[in-house]
């Protein structure tokens, strides 16, 4: 058997089945007389669209229209979220505030629901009450402490100009 398909394979022949590369091989750019390393760009630097430690960016991405650090959050916008969903409002605040409220807002709500109904004689209509009145008053307030310390932080950052 002299061409065995199943055999050792050849591999003294050249390759025939596969066209050669077309495109010419690499040829490193000309260094520059200056010393060999990256000149500055022919067109300069482009201008900050808007940024600075002025408007609460710390201006590393002002340049490019974006910020460097976290952002501020709306008061305005955290009550409304945290009233209508409750513990899910607060992942505005932040991922920690919402995984948090997930956790503790339910564990809370049941303890003191069911102390309240059980203290009253309530049925199951004073349990949703005082639920959803207890997980308001934990969740507004959380939202309001939670923007108000990141908003503090992000104005300390902007200040020291870190990000």
């Amino acid at each position: 058997m002299a061409s065995d398909q199943w055999g050792v394979p050849d591999h003294t022949r050249p390759l025939t089945h596969s066209p050669p590369n077309p495109t010419p091989p690499y040829v490193p750019p000309p260094m520059d007389s200056g010393g060999g390393g990256w000149g500055a760009p022919s067109g300069g630097l482009p201008g900050p669209v808007s940024g600075g430690p002025a408007d609460g960016t710390t201006g590393g991405l002002a340049a490019y229209g974006g910020r460097a650090g976290p952002s501020r959050k709306s008061l305005w916008l955290a009550i409304p979220l945290t009233l209508v969903l409750g513990p899910l409002g607060l992942f505005y605040v932040g991922i920690l505030s919402g995984i948090a409220g997930i956790i503790i807002v339910p564990w809370a709500v049941r303890t003191v629901a069911l102390g309240a109904a059980l203290s009253t004689g309530g049925g199951l209509g004073a349990v949703e009450f005082v639920g959803i009145a207890t997980a308001w008053l934990i969740c507004v307030p959380w939202a309001i402490v939670g923007v108000l310390l990141r908003n503090a932080k992000v104005d300390r950052l902007s200040r020291e100009g870190g990000a």
